[in-house]
Parts: structure tokens; sequence; C-alpha cells
């Protein structure tokens, strides 16, 4: 007996479970999300008449945010000076993704601190997840 199975027209998609991120020399498995953006002002301007003449091209802001496991953020915080994350001194956040050809992407946020390190816990929660935004320099993207 054979199946005809109806092939993918765009193929395998991106997946989470497909990331991987380092930083510090380590592997981060106690992660639910991670978001990422690099962003630049841009503005038309106008001169004689009313159709845009030029445009000006202003600050680069990457942003960048995390959310960890708290198991996660008390190892962080072990290895923090003064325990405290907002003190580790800048690191890089290597992001790998794998394609559906096998291929491994890189993006590498540089240069990172940690802002923030809170925690909150309801009735009824499982897992304690903390979203930590992170302060970056600048977001390469090697592939």
């Amino acid at each position: 007996m054979s199946y005809y199975l109806q092939p993918l027209v765009n193929g395998k998609a991106y997946e989470h479970s497909d990331i991987q991120v380092y930083t510090m020399n380590q592997m981060i498995t106690g992660f639910t999300d991670i978001e990422y953006d690099d962003n630049r002002d841009v503005a038309n301007g106008h001169a004689a008449g009313s159709y845009v003449s030029y445009r000006t091209h202003g600050k680069y802001n990457p942003t960048a945010k995390c959310s960890f496991l708290m198991s996660t953020l008390e190892a962080f915080q072990n290895v923090a000076p003064n325990r405290k994350i907002q003190e580790i001194p800048e690191f890089d956040i290597v992001i790998t993704f794998i394609d559906p050809a096998l291929i491994t992407h890189v993006h590498v946020l540089k240069n990172c601190r940690f802002k923030n390190n809170g925690r909150k816990a309801g009735v009824g929660d499982g897992a304690i997840i903390t979203d930590v935004e992170i302060v970056v320099a600048d977001i390469e993207f090697k592939s």
C-alpha cells in the first residue's frame, strides 16, 4: 500500500525548537522567548512643492528582551557582581537558527547588558518566567 504525501509548498518553517542561544560561554536552555529588533529613524523631508524631496537617516536603535525561567536568572545571579545581573559586564548573545536545508544562520547581539531583574508569581502559575530587557549596542546578521 502506498500513500501520496502532498509536498510542502514552502518547505519547513523556522521553529522555536531550532533556536540555540549562547552567552557568557554557555548554551542557555532556560528561556521561553527571545525578541530583538534593529531600527533606524528615517524621516521624509520637504522643500519646494508638496512632494518628498529628501530623506534623513537618524539614529540606529537596536532593542532586545528575553523571557527566562527563574532557575536561569538565579544561575546568572550566582556569577554576577553583588548578585545583581545588571552589573554583569557587557557580553554578546549568539543566536543560531537551523534552516530547512540544515544550514546554520547566526545573529549576534553585541555588547549586551541586562536592564532589570524581577520576579512575579501568582496562584495557578506553573513555571516562574521573567521578562528581562536587554540593552544592545548592535545586531550582526551573519548569514
